[in-house]
C-alpha cells in the first residue's frame, strides 16, 4: 500500500513510500515513521502540502523581503566603468 512521506520537523510532504502489510495482523498496515495513509491534496503553485496535526493542509511559501538599501540615492549610469546605456542604446 502506497504511503506518504512528510518531513519529521516541518511536516513538508517529501513523496511515496511503501507501507507493508502485517505478517501477524490481515488488513493491517505497517506505516513507516513520519508517513500517514491519507492522500495529500493535489499540488497548487505558490504553496507547499504540508502535515500538520494528523491533516495535509496548503501553506503558502513566503516570499522573502526585498532587501532595501538605503544608502543607494540612484541607479548609476554605468556599469562597471563601461559606456553607458543610453551610450550603448544609441550604438556610440
Amino acid at each position: 500500500m502506497i504511503a506518504f512521506s512528510y518531513h519529521p520537523e516541518t511536516g513538508l510532504f517529501l513523496g511515496t513510500t511503501e507501507a507493508d502489510e502485517s505478517p501477524l495482523e490481515p488488513d493491517v498496515w505497517m506505516v513507516p515513521a513520519n508517513a500517514t495513509l491519507r492522500e495529500p491534496p493535489a499540488e497548487e503553485p505558490g504553496f507547499n502540502i504540508v502535515f500538520v496535526e494528523g491533516e495535509w493542509v496548503l501553506e503558502a511559501i513566503p516570499v522573502p523581503p526585498v532587501p532595501v538599501d538605503k544608502n543607494i540615492t540612484a541607479v548609476p549610469d554605468t556599469l562597471f566603468g563601461g559606456p553607458s546605456i543610453r551610450e550603448a542604446l544609441s550604438g556610440q
